[in-house]
């Protein structure tokens, strides 16, 4: 995203911009009450997919900021609209899927299919000047393979809505879409940071009536990943595959000039760029880095114009999405559950996993009767004694559970130190231990504590044997 300030954007260097009633902001920096030039290559901050229940007037006052969730595959995304007013109190915007490309030209989605129409208007209470979705629009994001993944483009009157201006070569493409306000784009691939490996694929084609061939810039920008442990490598490819040009595998790291190659390609050309990206096993990818291809010419007179850019984002959420995914689908034809909250029925519906009610700690002695004390899963026995968890000796530790149907199974106890997001990858090293006897080698050993529980049918079970979460630390600021 830092990239929008080291080169040129669309239209610099002499296109006036005709401020239009509604703008549609092309990237995060662009100030639409001044007459900054517009772009096609960022992900706007003014599309916005976003969780259930998000507010009209919080996307309103957080104009300032890039709120958006990622696009999740395969599973239907709410996306919100917001633009900026110039005397309008109201405007109507349509919504585009097309198969992601580095160049966006207006030929690429000229007859898309619109996902949905919705109207934009102010929020009471919320700055007048800023206009949202009055709904959002739902996006049923296809699953693609190899790297692929959908753009979307909001229009909102202009050249995007009547496809009538279709540039001819880079420069056309330079003064038409450096003007006009009315689009924006959403051209990013999220990827899980914890993944080792990640491939981008992208078409890129190249339309030109005046000249036999096209050089371009092709650049690897990497912002705010590791200072080592990332490499990324780049080819160009023709349509049946061979390559043309390449970046080898090479270090990306933040604040340092951006790996390049110059190409020369033919007019007509329609091939892809590949992108891999490797990251060492103990390198640590934070959310919201992101690793831009990006795609540049240069001018008659010397000055830089971005064509286009791709984004892969680094974003943690796209791994928890599939894993709530996953575990919602076993959960609903799982034989048994732990609630995440009181009141959870069948089948679960996770929505807080901070306050389980089905972990009852019960102080530094067990229960005489825990069947008859934890029986009523609609009490929160723990917390109506203030019961907690107490550093440096013995917490006996209750568990329960919902049966769906007969089933016999064993439950483990991890005390994991706090997270705000909790993996599973991070449970298995903070098991509660039982201390056994160890005949053979003749000394006590540590293993896992497993619980077992049963049951002949649907029904609420107090699992009647305690952990003991023996010693845990004092909390540590």
């Amino acid at each position: 995203m830092s990239y929008l300030a080291r080169f040129l954007p669309f239209g610099a260097g002499g296109t006036a911009i005709k401020k239009t009633a509604v703008v549609l902001r092309s990237d995060l920096g662009h100030d639409p009450s001044v007459d900054a030039a517009q772009t096609l290559t960022a992900f706007s901050p003014d599309i916005l997919p976003l969780r259930n229940g998000v507010e009209r007037g919080d996307i309103a006052e957080s104009f300032q900021s890039f709120s958006a969730n990622p696009l999740h595959a395969g599973t239907t995304n709410d996306v919100w609209i917001r633009a900026k007013s110039f005397g309008a109190t109201s405007a109507s915007v349509s919504l585009h899927e097309i198969p992601n490309e580095l160049v966006l030209w207006p030929q690429t989605w000229a007859g898309a299919p619109s996902l949905g129409d919705v109207t934009l208007s102010a929020v009471p209470g919320a700055p007048s000047d800023i206009l949202v979705s009055e709904e959002p629009i739902a996006v049923s994001q296809k699953t693609h393979e190899g790297g692929a993944h959908s753009t979307l483009l909001a229009i909102s009157g202009g050249v995007g809505r009547n496809n009538a201006v279709a540039p001819r070569n880079w420069r056309q493409l330079v003064d038409v879409l450096g003007a006009e306000e009315s689009i924006a784009a959403y051209n990013i691939l999220s990827v899980e940071p914890s993944q080792e490996e990640h491939e981008l694929c992208t078409r890129l084609r190249i339309f030109e009536d005046e000249r036999d061939s096209v050089e371009l810039r092709l650049s690897l920008e990497a912002i705010g990943v590791p200072k080592v442990g990332l490499e990324g490598s780049l080819e160009v490819l023709e349509h049946d595959g061979s390559t043309l040009f390449s970046i080898p595998r090479t270090s990306l790291k933040p604040n340092q000039p951006a790996p390049s190659v110059t190409v020369r390609l033919p007019a007509g050309f329609d091939g892809h760029v590949k992108v891999k990206l490797v990251k060492a096993p103990d390198a640590s990818v934070c959310d919201y880095a992101s690793v831009s291809v990006v795609c540049t010419a240069l001018r008659s007179d010397g000055t830089i114009a971005l064509l286009g850019a791709e984004h892969i984002l680094f974003d943690s959420a796209v791994g928890l999405k599939k894993y709530c995914d996953v575990r919602m689908e076993q959960f609903a034809n799982s034989n048994f559950y732990f609630r995440a909250f009181m009141g959870e029925g069948a089948p679960p519906r996770r929505r807080n996993y901070a306050f389980s009610p089905d972990i009852q700690p019960n102080g530094q002695q067990p229960d005489s009767n825990p069947g008859s004390t934890f029986a009523n899963f609609n009490t929160d026995v723990a917390s109506s004694r203030g019961n907690k968890i107490v550093p440096n000796t013995s917490n006996f530790i209750y568990t329960r559970v919902t049966a769906q149907r007969a089933t016999s199974a064993t439950a483990r106890l991890m005390a994991v130190p706090s997270r705000m997001l909790l993996y599973p990858n991070q449970y298995h090293k903070f098991s509660v231990w039982d201390v056994v006897w160890d005949k053979g080698a003749g000394r006590q050993r540590e293993d896992v504590a497993y619980r077992g529980f049963s049951s002949n049918g649907p029904g609420q079970i107090v699992i009647p044997s305690p952990f003991d979460y023996f010693q845990p630390p004092a909390p540590a600021l």
